[in-house]
């Protein structure tokens, strides 16, 4: 089966809402409250629409259920591992963690969830693929590229956006934890010169470091607190409390405005 490019994207940005539609609702359900998924400020998951494209293309080969399944579950436990993997080594920030699960390798994929991508993809396959491909085909070409090119320009400028999130994000991360450490002594004793009041240099620094947190969240953005509020938190760097801090600060406060 093959595309043009066009084609190609539209149908990668269909499974990438798709993705998110289902995501969204299942850990909403999950959660029981609204759980906004995805790296991405706008409503897809562009996992979903990889894995949808390549399983479309490599299972077009394949006549057998069986093979498509398991092609589809190791296709993508790769994708999965892949992607978590990468977002992790450049911006130290954690979207899923399977160590709950058992067979989960390093938290990034578990036999669980691959059998259940594997489903998945018997159902892109069978059901949804060819119902898309249906109405993208009828869809005539002179409207799918200036479609095509309106969302390239949506993603491109959201994925611009969450990428300068996570990097300014870390470095304000890396910034607060610096503030925070150096001299703390000294802030400690200059402290404690002025109050009467009997705190421990543990106490005195957590105290701080709310206060600091604090006072960071207005300097954050959209797409900073949508960054924060989507996923687990930081990895593998002296900031990985303090990110979970910041996070859980601005829960709170939504659950105050609320």
């Amino acid at each position: 089966m093959t595309f043009h490019f066009t084609t190609l994207f539209l149908t990668f940005f269909i499974y990438s809402i798709l993705g998110w539609i289902f995501e969204t609702i299942y850990c909403s359900l999950v959660h029981q409250s609204w759980d906004n998924r995805g790296m991405l400020n706008g409503p897809y998951c562009p996992i979903y629409g990889c894995g949808a494209i390549l399983a479309i293309h490599v299972c077009a080969h394949f006549n057998s259920p069986v093979l498509i399944f398991f092609v589809c579950a190791l296709g993508s436990a790769i994708l999965e591992y892949a992607t978590s993997y990468l977002t992790e080594k450049f911006f130290h920030t954690v979207w899923w963690d399977y160590s709950y699960l058992p067979f989960n390798l390093n938290g990034r994929i578990c036999l669980t969830v691959a059998l259940g991508f594997g489903l998945g993809g018997l159902v892109v396959t069978y059901m949804i693929g060819p119902f898309v491909h249906g109405i993208i085909r009828h869809i005539p070409f002179f409207i799918q590229e200036p479609l095509a090119l309106i969302c390239m320009a949506i993603f491109a400028a959201d994925l611009t956006l969450t990428l300068d999130a996570l990097t300014s994000l870390n470095q304000k991360l890396t910034t607060l934890e610096d503030q925070i450490n150096n001299n703390i002594s000294e802030r400690y004793d200059a402290f404690l010169c002025k109050t009467k009041e009997k705190f421990s240099l543990e106490e005195f620094k957590e105290k701080f470091t709310t206060d600091e947190i604090k006072n960071m969240l207005p300097s954050l953005n959209f797409p900073q607190i949508h960054v924060l509020k989507s996923s687990l938190g930081f990895r593998k760097v002296d900031y990985s409390d303090l990110g979970k801090k910041l996070k859980q600060t601005i829960s709170e406060h939504k659950k105050k405005r609320e």
